[in-house]
């Protein structure tokens, strides 16, 4: 049990590290508020054919949060059994003052005392991916940058230190990942119980030999084929038959999660491995974080999920579409970290967002209809009036400039239709996403695949 010191002592440790002032009372404003997430989360547990479930966070960035979402999680473990937390990489931030090996230490520093700590005192299993500014930090030059050179000051540790820093927990060294690799941050953690396996993917799988290589302190956005072998042969091959996936990792790989299309091309293989166990029902979804919003796209026959930010960034307010405006993470309010618990029964995927941003329910398997065809759709897990959707699961284009996200995410609408009580016009053939809202922007998520 994580108790008011252990708290108090993180926070402390928090602050003094980035400077902040300190309030003994910090978290009394979360007790009402996650006696109902708790509430939630234990009534998704009973459902039928639930998992254990997980929670999942991403791009902590911690030298720019506001560092509670590691003791929620921590108060959230004992209270709903809830035990397995997956961060889905960034700790680091792009830019610091001063030197970049201090700021460096600063942030392992600080992920450890206040996210992976508290979180393994509750009880908990703490696995992290790799994310692209994992672990490396850039001393800015205002001057340089204001003329456009652009040479920084930087640091970055090897890819081996980088893969024992984020594999130094418990229960990650549990794990089973590929023993000729060293420099990769990939591995899987299985759920006998539930016949689930957790695939963790690293998708910044570069290879530094020594820290701060001037020729590589960016590990770059790739997979090397060892990888890609290892999870072919190993993490879908050699998975039992009848157990489903649930895959984690930093970038996301799909339109619509992600806005560059050369990520797309680049991680083609891999997505197209996970679209083969898809087709075969033996994948539940793919999660990610790195564009700091909340997207979601079911395409070429199964489910991608990106998530928000959980740093202070106002990324997701500008960049999440379908939330009627999200507020700002401003601090001392339940809104300043972003979190979900994500539980999975049977072909549905809930996540209950703790802070900003709202709850999804996902189908997970996608509907078939021909051109021409209506189907009526229910949202069985919305109350109330609703606001319906769809948009074309592969088509998206994301606008610059300040503008409301409902105005940047600008979604092509030629495949289908969908009316105000949920019916399904099919117009051409190809995957669309269908939702559904209610009042608060909780969101229902269904696949359509026209043919």
């Amino acid at each position: 049990m994580v108790t008011r010191r252990d708290m108090i002592k993180g926070l402390a440790a928090f602050a003094a590290m980035r400077g902040l002032p300190l309030d003994a009372e910090t978290r009394e404003y979360y007790r009402a508020y996650l006696d109902a997430i708790a509430a939630k989360i234990k009534a998704n547990a009973e459902r039928k054919g639930a998992s254990a479930g997980f929670f999942f966070y991403a791009d902590s960035h911690v030298l720019s949060n506001n560092g509670q979402s590691g003791f929620i999680i921590a108060d959230l473990i004992p209270r709903t059994g809830v035990k397995r937390v997956f961060g889905g990489g960034d700790y680091s931030v792009m830019w610091c003052k001063g030197d970049p090996k201090a700021a460096m230490d600063r942030i392992c520093t600080l992920h450890r005392e206040c996210w992976r700590d508290p979180i393994e005192r509750a009880g908990g299993e703490f696995y992290a991916a790799k994310g692209n500014h994992d672990l490396i930090v850039f001393k800015r030059d205002a001057a340089k940058d204001a003329a456009k050179k652009k040479k920084y000051e930087g640091f970055g540790y090897s890819s081996r230190h980088i893969r024992e820093y984020l594999m130094d927990t418990a229960a990650a060294r549990r794990a089973v990942g590929n023993p000729e690799d060293e420099h990769g941050v990939y591995y899987y953690v299985d759920d006998a119980s539930t016949k689930v396996r957790y695939v963790v993917v690293d998708t910044s799988d570069g290879v530094r030999e020594i820290d701060c290589d001037p020729k590589t302190l960016w590990l770059g956005i790739k997979m090397r084929s060892a990888q890609l072998e290892w999870l072919r042969d190993k993490a879908f091959g050699a998975m039992p038959e009848g157990w489903r996936a649930v895959v984690m990792q930093h970038v996301p790989l799909a339109a619509v999660t992600i806005g560059r299309d050369e990520y797309i091309e680049r991680f083609s293989p891999f997505r197209e491995l996970m679209e083969r166990e898809a087709a075969r029902g033996r994948l539940l979804l793919d999660l990610s974080g790195h564009h700091h919003c909340d997207r979601f796209t079911h395409w070429r026959g199964m489910l991608h999920v990106s998530v928000s930010c959980d740093c202070t960034y106002s990324d997701a307010e500008n960049l999440t579409p379908f939330c009627g405006g999200m507020p700002h993470k401003r601090k001392g309010t339940t809104c300043e970290q972003a979190v979900d618990c994500v539980q999975c029964a049977d072909d549905l995927v809930f996540a209950t967002r703790i802070g900003q941003g709202t709850d999804r329910v996902y189908h997970v398997k996608p509907l078939e209809m021909k051109a021409g065809e209506t189907l009526k759709l229910e949202a069985k897990e919305l109350s109330g009036p609703l606001t319906w959707t769809v948009f074309d699961s592969d088509a998206f284009k994301e606008l610059k400039g300040k503008m409301p996200a409902d105005a940047r995410c600008q979604f092509t609408r030629l495949r289908a239709s969908v009316s105000g009580d949920g019916t399904v016009a099919a117009q051409q053939p190809g995957d669309v996403t269908v939702l559904a809202m209610d009042a608060k922007y909780n969101k229902e998520v269904f696949g359509v695949r026209i043919s």
